[in-house]
C-alpha cells in the first residue's frame, strides 16, 4: 500500500513538473526512458548487494520505496509531456480517452508482470523485460524524433 502511495505521489509531482516546464518536449522523453532503464536495474542490483552482505530482504527494503517514488515521478513527467504534445489545444474528451487507455495499459501490464513474468522469471528477469521495453521505446523515439 505504501509503495503505491509513493508511486502515485511521485506521479503527481511528475505531472506538475512537466506542466510547469513548457520547454520539456519530446527530447525529455528520451531521458525519461533512460531513467526507467536505470530504475529497472536498481532492484536487481540492490537485491544482489543484500545477498552478498547477508542482509535480510525485509531490513533492506527501504530503497524500494525510493524506487517507487522515482518511478512515479518519471511516469508522471512522461504522461504530462505526451498529453501536452498530443493535445496542444488542451481540454476536451481526447485527453480523457488517452488517460483511460493509459490506465488500461497499466492494469494489463500489472497483471501480466505480477501474475506471469514475476512468477515465471523472477525479479531479475522481470526487470530485464522492463529495461528492454524501455530500450525499445527509447530507440523508437530516437529514430522518430
Amino acid at each position: 500500500m505504501l509503495l503505491t502511495a509513493l508511486f502515485m505521489a511521485g506521479a503527481a509531482a511528475g505531472v506538475f513538473a512537466a506542466a510547469r516546464r513548457e520547454r520539456w518536449g519530446r527530447g525529455a522523453l528520451k531521458a525519461i526512458h533512460l531513467g526507467f532503464i536505470i530504475l529497472a536495474a536498481a532492484p536487481v542490483v540492490w537485491a544482489a548487494l543484500l545477498r552478498s552482505f547477508g542482509i535480510s530482504s525485509v531490513s533492506g527494503s527501504a530503497p524500494f520505496f525510493a524506487i517507487a517514488g522515482c518511478a512515479g515521478l518519471l511516469t508522471g513527467s512522461y504522461y504530462g509531456i505526451v498529453v501536452r504534445t498530443a493535445f496542444p489545444e488542451g481540454g476536451g474528451y481526447a485527453p480523457a480517452g488517452f488517460y483511460a487507455w493509459d490506465m488500461l495499459g497499466a492494469c494489463v501490464g500489472g497483471l501480466l508482470g505480477g501474475m506471469l513474468l514475476f512468477p515465471a522469471i523472477g525479479l531479475a528477469g522481470t526487470a530485464l523485460c522492463v529495461a528492454l521495453m524501455h530500450a525499445l521505446a527509447l530507440a523508437l523515439i530516437a529514430g522518430r524524433w
